[in-house]
């Protein structure tokens, strides 16, 4: 979700905070996965009283695995949901800041002159992506958008990269 864009593209100003769009947070993953374990112990109890206790050695790892793959699952999706890139264009360029939960500190990318970045969509998996190249360097930009949003995106900063000049009142 793209949660903030400031400015005007005829000066050339352009700021905007990329966030993931998730449909349940952290609180949502704890509830998603008690929820999940009290189903599987539900399940299992069952069918080990209709069985008389006979399939509970077979379906305990099973029901313990399918429990440890889903708590996984949704706190990678909890933590994936930190993920956070800052684009911001002025007189002095371009400044890409992201930030995820895992890494130690944040990546800072500062293009001085941003006339000289290409901006290109690659499909990856089928699903477009938004790529910033300069030079030998490419950033990949709102990764974790939906491909609206990604269009969105594309459209503004082309805009935004087309209209950038050094000074702004020449």
């Amino acid at each position: 979700m793209i949660k903030t864009i400031k400015g005007s593209f005829e000066e050339a100003r352009f700021e905007a905070e990329l966030v993931p769009r998730r449909s349940i947070g952290k609180h949502g993953a704890i509830a998603a996965i008690a929820g999940t374990g009290v189903l599987l112990g539900m399940t299992t109890g069952i069918t080990a009283f209709v069985t008389n206790g006979k399939a509970l050695p077979f379906i305990t790892p099973f029901a313990f695995a399918v429990q440890m793959g889903l708590t996984w699952a949704f706190m990678m999706s909890a933590r994936a949901a930190c993920e956070r890139q800052y684009l911001r264009m002025d007189e002095n360029g371009l400044t890409i800041t992201h930030t995820r939960p895992d890494w130690p500190t944040p990546a800072y990318y500062d293009i001085p002159n941003p006339r000289l970045a290409r901006l290109e969509e690659k499909k990856i998996r089928g699903i477009d992506k938004l790529v910033l190249h300069l030079h030998a360097r490419q950033m990949d930009l709102g990764h974790f958008l939906p491909p609206v949003e990604s269009k969105e995106l594309h459209k503004n900063i082309k805009t935004a990269l087309r209209n950038w000049t050094k000074d702004p009142n020449p």
